[in-house]
Order: structure tokens, then sequence, then C-alpha cells
């Protein structure tokens, strides 16, 4: 769980810095970009440790 937190987060952070350059004004973009990117991070790590 703590993967999907850190890469929705870091997805965020990545939104923030990416706004000063290019303004980004639909926050449902912004949430469901979150959303799957949590979501792909934490299935990409259940991939990686199951791996072993």
């Amino acid at each position: 769980m703590r993967v999907a937190f850190f890469s929705s987060v870091a997805v965020l952070i990545l939104i923030v810095i990416l706004s000063f350059f290019m303004p980004v004004r639909d926050i449902v973009f912004i949430a469901i970009t979150a959303i799957l990117a949590g979501y792909g991070g934490y299935h990409l790590a259940f991939y990686y440790l199951d791996r072993n």
C-alpha cells in the first residue's frame, strides 16, 4: 500500500511542477491521474515482488 501512496504523491508533485510551465486547470484530470498512478504503482510493485 505504501507504493501506491508514494506513486500517487510523486505524480501529484510532477503535476505541480509541470503546472508552473503549463497551467492545468482540470481537477478531474489530476484526480484520475493520481488514482491511476497509485493503481499502476501498486500492481507493478506486486508483480515485481511476486516475481521472486
